[in-house]
């Protein structure tokens, strides 16, 4: 057996990964297309705005209507859609590699070192937005996680790094 064939196993095991991505590439697109047609159907009355509907933009940030947001706040909400946003073109990115059958290269690396930081900045701005309130709770949860994701990337990377040395090597 050639050793740069892949068997009939793993194929499989690829198979799945590359349809699971294909999903989650699919259901990343439906995250941007599905709010951006309620907003539509919304503005031009296709649909009647559901009573007890809120705007929350933080834990403790919620409007009933967006001519209600602070322009502070709506600052700040737009940065973390941003973000929101940039995220979902990176894992988008991340998921087209795996549907490649790319898995541990350094642009593998660098897409799931930036989720560890988007986790951290997404953190830091919901504790601005809070900071605009009057009550405040601060968790920990979020930047642990992402320094937790930094640091598999980083052990990712060295994988990467010793598997690219050992190839090297005759």
């Amino acid at each position: 057996m050639n050793t740069n064939e892949i068997s009939p196993k793993a194929g499989a095991r690829l198979n799945r990964i590359k349809t699971a991505s294909r999903i989650f590439r699919v259901l990343i697109l439906l995250s941007f297309a599905l709010p951006a047609f309620i907003a539509l159907a919304i503005h031009f009355d296709w649909v009647a705005v559901m009573p007890g509907a809120s705007l929350r933009l933080s834990p403790h940030q919620i409007y009933k209507w967006p001519f209600e947001i602070p322009d502070k706040v709506l600052a700040l909400a737009l940065v973390r859609l941003g973000l929101f946003g940039f995220c979902a073109l990176v894992l988008n990115n991340l998921f087209r590699l795996y549907e490649r059958g790319i898995f541990f290269s350094a642009k593998n690396v660098n897409h799931i070192r930036f989720l560890g930081y988007y986790l951290m900045i997404d953190w830091a701005v919901v504790y601005l937005l809070d900071a605009l309130t009057p009550t405040i709770e601060i968790t920990f949860t979020k930047p642990l996680l992402g320094s937790l994701i930094i640091f598999i990337a980083w052990i990712m990377d060295e994988g990467r790094k010793i598997q690219e040395e050992q190839e090297l090597t005759v």
